[in-house]
């Protein structure tokens, strides 16, 4: 009776001609698809959150300022009841919201249709209140899904799999995906399999005119010249965070699969012991951009890098003389040095944006 009464509902609305009658009924039913969507392209938790109370807002400006709903309601018998469904149907979306806000759905996009098929089918099968068994193995599947989302997509859930659980690499030794190393594990090697397509993306550094500021986007793969500064002159460095939606904005790769290294570093990595000494600034963690100034002789004047996504470092020329203002990816120097390794740095068209402000040094003055 309930079904019947809410298709009548459905029919008689969006047969009145009115727009947000109909808005309604296709924010109900596609709606969760947008959120995975949105989840998928790494909307993350903030922005998935909002959009998943769209449809509450729908139902209640459609009640609110368009009578038609109301009307429709009224007229059809047990109209208490549909209204109640709606809720109800309202109330599951907000969950499934709720759900592809929580999980990194980005981790692994080629299993979120699978996942959106499972939480319908899920849904169906409750509401038709039969075949039980098969709603505990979608319950299952939800909750392998789950897991996997978590661990980071397959690729990193099967890292997690003990030694000898079965675990195929693709060809690839085991020992090649995980090992110890001076009693640190090492993850997965980039394979030829894992490898993404190419996106070349250039490096340029503009000063504002008539501002003291400088805004730079670079590839990570070249020792970047920026600018010359004045005798005790200080420059802010300021990393410009771009957020989820633009993830390949806010770092460097540094191989063919596109992995990176988080702008102020990875918290508690540690570099190998024969790649250490390696480092074009060993002080500092590998994979961050370094800004250092040199003077005309060579000589390192000052060194530092922003410590996390959006923060700044100030550095200052403390030399008598002019000085010039650089950047440089802390990776191996090896990279840099062979061209097969050196190509692979920003393969994926990632890049890392800055924004500098210069000040003057208040003994410059004296």
């Amino acid at each position: 009776m309930v079904h019947e009464q809410l298709k009548r509902f459905t029919y008689i609305l969006w047969n009145t001609g009115n727009f947000w009658g109909r808005i309604f009924i296709i924010s109900l039913i596609c709606w969760p698809l947008v959120l995975a969507a949105v989840a998928t392209a790494g909307g993350g938790t903030t922005i998935t959150s909002l959009l998943a109370l769209v449809p509450f807002f729908t139902l209640v400006l459609g009640i609110a300022i368009y009578p038609a709903i109301d009307a429709v309601m009224l007229v059809l018998d047990g109209g208490r009841n549909i209204l109640k469904w709606i809720a109800a149907i309202i109330g599951v979306e907000l969950v499934i919201g709720a759900y592809f806000s929580a999980m990194p759905l980005s981790s692994d996009g080629g299993l979120v249709p699978l996942l959106v098929l499972v939480i319908a089918a899920l849904i169906l099968v409750s509401l038709s209140q039969k075949l039980t068994k098969i709603k505990y193995l979608l319950w299952i599947a939800l909750l392998v899904l789950t897991i996997i989302f978590i661990a980071g997509g397959r690729e990193k859930a099967k890292e997690l799999l003990p030694e000898g659980s079965g675990r195929q690499d693709s060809g690839q030794s085991p020992v090649s995906q995980r090992y110890m190393e001076n009693g640190l594990v090492i993850k997965r090697e980039c394979t030829a399999e894992n490898i993404v397509p190419k996106k070349e993306t250039p490096t340029y550094v503009k000063a504002i005119p008539g501002l003291p500021v400088i805004t730079m986007v670079a590839n990570c793969r070249e020792d970047d010249m920026i600018t010359r500064l004045e005798p005790w002159e200080e420059i802010d460095v300021r990393h410009r965070d771009f957020g989820p939606l633009r993830g390949k904005e806010n770092r460097c790769s540094y191989n063919y699969c596109g992995d990176s290294i988080p702008v102020g570093g990875e918290v508690g990595a540690v570099t190998r012991a024969r790649f250490a000494n390696d480092l074009s600034f060993p002080q500092f963690p590998f994979g961050v951009v370094v800004f250092y100034i040199i003077d005309d002789e060579g000589k390192l004047v000052d060194s530092g890098y922003v410590p996390h996504p959006g923060g700044i470092v100030r550095l200052t020329n403390t030399s008598s003389k002019q000085a010039a203002l650089f950047s440089r990816y802390n990776i191996m120097k090896t990279y840099f040095e062979d061209k097969d390794y050196k190509i692979q740095v920003g393969w994926d068209g990632s890049t890392v944006a800055y924004e500098m402000i210069r000040n003057t040094h208040p003994s410059s003055a004296q």
